[in-house]
């Protein structure tokens, strides 16, 4: 958590190699024609997120847009859980899925 705050380079490597190596789970997925693929993240607390808004829309809702936008592209619903308040992003992560935001870089 500290990362998010002290940004080292590796961290940015390292949602990278994440972000592919789910990027490469979901090439699997679809393999199977599926009409969802569920991700589950416990992105809040009771009373808060875990991180900042600003954390998160730095670090983790690039790679969920990646992710989710390579999902809708294939016409594939996505359904993301999570634990916890996460009202501040809401919108953000509605908006993780559009696809008419070409800004995407979607692979």
């Amino acid at each position: 958590m500290l990362d998010f705050i002290r940004k080292p380079s590796p961290l940015y490597e390292l949602i990278d190699h994440l972000t592919d190596y789910y990027l490469e789970l979901v090439r699997k997925a679809l393999r199977l024609n599926p009409d969802i693929i569920a991700f589950g993240d416990d992105l809040g607390v009771q009373d808060r997120l875990t991180v900042s808004p600003k954390a998160f829309r730095e670090f983790i809702i690039p790679a969920y847009k990646r992710i989710f936008r390579f999902v809708r592209s294939a016409g594939v619903h996505v359904y993301l859980h999570s634990d916890g308040h996460i009202m501040e992003i809401m919108d953000d992560l509605i908006g993780a899925g559009d696809l008419g935001d070409k800004s995407s870089g979607q692979d």
